[in-house]
């Protein structure tokens, strides 16, 4: 059972999280930052909020209400604000990873910072079109150094 109030941890969440990719953001430009960062966004947040989502829907499990065969039934399972919070962490927790994982390219292709900074703050606010851009930034980066354009957009 989860002992904190939903809310409450939803707003702790938040503000976590516009902090983590603040320093995110930071250590495209110091180096230093880089490892404490890749620790968060690979173990310490995946392990924390993996911890706090096991306990928000473990008591709900089986669900009650919805399921996953159709999005009405997946509406009706966050019907619980401990839910509506394991979603909202969730979709958090991966965010940042990719974040992460785009800030670890960075170093290793030398793309341009300011570009995928961009990126990130697109991952922050709406995670799969912050990948999209950064996978467009470094198709292009990778083709205007000489690659073929359809070699360019593979790892």
């Amino acid at each position: 059972m989860w002992p904190f109030e939903a809310g409450a941890t939803f707003g702790a969440a938040g503000q976590l999280m516009t902090g983590l990719w603040v320093l995110l953001l930071v250590s495209l430009w110091v180096s230093r930052l880089a490892s404490a960062v890749k620790w968060i966004g690979f173990f310490g947040l995946p392990l924390l909020f993996g911890l706090a989502y096991v306990l928000l829907i473990f008591p709900h499990v089986p669900f009650q209400d919805g399921g996953f065969g159709s999005l009405g039934a997946v509406r009706g399972l966050f019907g619980s604000d401990q839910i509506l919070l394991a979603g909202w962490l969730h979709f958090l927790v991966f965010d940042y990873f990719i974040g992460c994982w785009i800030a670890g390219q960075q170093r290793s292709e030398r793309l341009p910072r300011s570009l995928v900074a961009l990126s990130l703050v697109f991952c922050f606010l709406a995670g799969p079109a912050g990948l999209l851009l950064y996978l467009l930034i470094r198709t292009v980066c990778r083709w205007r150094n000489g690659r073929a354009w359809w070699r360019a957009c593979v790892p």
